[in-house]
């Protein structure tokens, strides 16, 4: 008999899909789901009075909505960007989250919390009350804030999540060997999978791909053009900067296009860069919905973050369309991809060796088919036909 599973995450696009950070967890739903019988989302937001909303460019009232298994619920809580409501950020979230599975009779069978802050922390208050199995999912800033840079009040929550977890998930290599070395007592409980991406929406061949992609290049002026993507939350953990300082030194080299897409902290600093070096070769693209369809027209795709990259689930999108990638060689990412045969690896923060990247994409046909070739097998890691069962096994069975 199936289960009901109850799903929480800060990040969740609504029904007009306005991406919220990143719609990498509703990837992992949809591709899970076919083994529950019902998946509740609770994705809590911070209430905004209409003033708040325009400054800060939010939505905010986020509607409800079903579609096929899955019912999506943006429960409000009041929040202010000061110290006060700061330290009451995981309690008051924690009783609106409450409030509403009483108030919808939300029945289920299994609790999967993506981020340890405050999600995570919420979830191990409603396992006290509701007694059921708990999987948290690891992704990245929540871990490295305590545990790399010594956030003490991030690594109390750290511990108390950790403990009182039925199974501690990630997606990341390097998490994974954080994890242990940190908590090597708890390591039966700590366990890894690749993220699983919906391989036919990465699909080339695929008739909707191939109709959108004529209409955006038409769109776009960008036919015939190289085109160089950049598909980020635009952040200093993820430098658009630097991709921007190597359009501005291709900038003479007419045949080539530099694509943006996405926004968030940095979306002002970088149109302000664009328009003020005058950066025509740049075309800024903000929030959207068929990122497959950007990769498919584009040639290369630039991860540029100084910090880490393993795994984006833009790289592993990217490598799921074979699309040569250039990537810095933060952290982990040279002990997990080769240069010249995952991709192309490039020193952080340096334009001038990116845009001698680039040029090497744009005139090595060779080395292009080699890469693309040898994406292949990352490819069938990260296929959710593959994996979802697997990935099932592994994070809900006791």
């Amino acid at each position: 008999m199936k289960k009901n599973l109850l799903v929480i995450t800060p990040c969740y696009p609504d029904w007009e899909w306005l991406v919220i950070w990143d719609p990498f967890v509703k990837t992992q739903v949809d591709s899970i789901s076919k083994y529950f019988n019902q998946v509740y989302i609770i994705s809590p937001r911070p209430y905004w009075f209409w003033f708040l909303s325009k400054l800060f460019d939010v939505k905010p009232n986020l509607k409800y909505y079903s579609y096929n298994n899955i019912k999506v619920f943006y429960p409000s809580f009041f929040h202010l960007p000061i110290k006060y409501y700061r330290e009451k950020l995981w309690d008051n979230q924690f009783i609106t989250v409450d409030r509403l599975i009483k108030k919808n009779n939300l029945k289920f069978d299994i609790i999967h919390s993506h981020f340890t802050w405050p999600c995570g922390y919420i979830w191990v208050k409603l396992k006290e009350i509701y007694h059921k199995f708990l999987v948290i999912t690891w992704h990245g800033t929540d871990i490295r804030n305590a545990l790399k840079w010594n956030n003490l009040l991030m690594k109390n929550k750290l511990d108390y999540v950790l403990k009182k977890s039925d199974k501690i998930h990630t997606n990341h290599e390097e998490l994974y060997d954080l994890l242990m070395k940190n908590y090597h007592k708890f390591r039966n409980k700590i366990i890894f999978t690749y993220k699983w991406i919906n391989i036919d929406k990465f699909d080339k061949k695929n008739k909707k791909i191939l109709k959108k992609w004529k209409s955006l290049i038409s769109k776009l002026w960008i036919n015939g053009k190289f085109n160089v993507l950049f598909i980020w939350n635009l952040n200093d953990f993820k430098d658009p900067m630097t991709f921007l300082s190597t359009a501005k030194l291709l900038r003479e080299h007419n045949n080539f296009t530099f694509l943006i897409a996405w926004g968030w902290y940095l979306k002002e600093k970088v149109e302000e860069y664009v328009k003020f070096n005058k950066l025509s070769n740049v075309k800024i693209l903000w929030e959207r919905n068929d990122t497959n369809v950007l990769y498919s027209i584009s040639n290369v795709f630039c991860a540029m973050s100084p910090y880490e990259n393993i795994w984006s689930t833009t790289i592993q999108e990217a490598f799921c369309i074979w699309i040569p990638c250039i990537i810095t060689n933060a952290w982990y990412t040279s002990k997990i991809l080769h240069d010249k045969k995952d991709c192309l690896i490039v020193s952080a923060e340096n334009p001038n060796e990116t845009a001698n990247k680039i040029l090497e994409v744009y005139t090595n046909f060779q080395l292009v088919n080699e890469i693309t070739n040898n994406l292949v097998e990352w490819r069938n890691r990260f296929d959710s036909n593959n994996l979802s069962k697997e990935n099932y096994d592994k994070l809900y069975k006791k």
